[in-house]
């Protein structure tokens, strides 16, 4: 699993088409790894830790839909430099906590609606959103409106005409997740992400991208109260939890 802070960066530092990054080993001259060393043996947070100021329903939330970008040029254009680097252009990709547009690069849309070598599908709260993604368009049945944050659910379940015959509920299917500044308003992200990495394939990669924007209300109180690298160590924990 992998996560990232999308840092603000000077406009004259912007990737360009250009420079476009074509492999992980390009991709990590760019973006640096850390190592997450974990500071706790068990997760060590509680449930009001994840509780929030507005508790009320999501989908009545996101009712609306909000063709808006959630975060800044700069950060938009680091997101999407970041994509062009790691996603595949062949397979299955998840698009968790989607909306209207998923800033997935040019020839991936390419590969979905004139190659047909990619398939993405989405989970989201606002279906007129997921309906103008270009990703979906063509692909209605691919994107499914769920709530996260009630009930349990199985993710690669969402589409058992695409299980692959083991008879196993909600098989891996993707190879390749990603999630991108929502991670923040999960109440329970260790579950969330246990169903996730079930339905990836052996071998698949989880993208979980954080910033420092949120809607305050809807964000969990540790977001809140968290500087930007005790937030890295939260998403980390995270991943080590699974």
């Amino acid at each position: 699993m992998i996560f990232s802070r999308l840092a603000r960066i000077p406009r004259a530092a912007w990737p360009t088409r250009k420079a476009a990054f074509t492999t992980t080993t390009a991709a990590m001259s760019v973006f640096p790894v850390l190592k997450h060393v974990s500071r706790h043996e068990t997760w060590p947070y509680c449930k009001d830790d994840f509780a929030r100021s507005d508790e009320s329903g999501d989908t009545s939330f996101y009712n609306q839909p909000r063709y808006v970008a959630h975060i800044d040029d700069a950060a938009l254009a680091r997101l999407a430099a970041y994509y062009d680097a790691v996603l595949p252009r062949k397979g299955r990709i998840l698009d968790l906590c989607t909306s209207w547009n998923s800033w997935y690069p040019a020839d991936c849309e390419k590969a979905v609606s004139v190659d047909r070598t990619l398939e993405v599908f989405g989970i989201g709260l606002n279906e007129a959103e997921m309906a103008r993604n270009a990703l979906f368009q063509d692909h209605p049945a691919r994107y499914a409106t769920v709530d996260l944050n009630e009930g349990t659910h199985v993710i690669g379940g969402k589409w058992p005409q695409y299980e692959d015959g083991s008879g196993q509920e909600g098989a891996p299917m993707f190879d390749c997740v990603t999630c991108a500044v929502s991670v923040d308003y999960l109440v329970e992200p260790v579950a969330v992400l246990k169903s996730v990495r079930k339905s990836v394939v052996d071998g698949g990669k989880i993208h979980l991208i954080i910033s420092d924007r949120c809607f305050p209300t809807k964000a969990v109180r540790i977001w809140l109260h968290s500087s930007p690298e005790e937030r890295l160590r939260l998403v980390g924990g995270m991943s080590c939890s699974l």
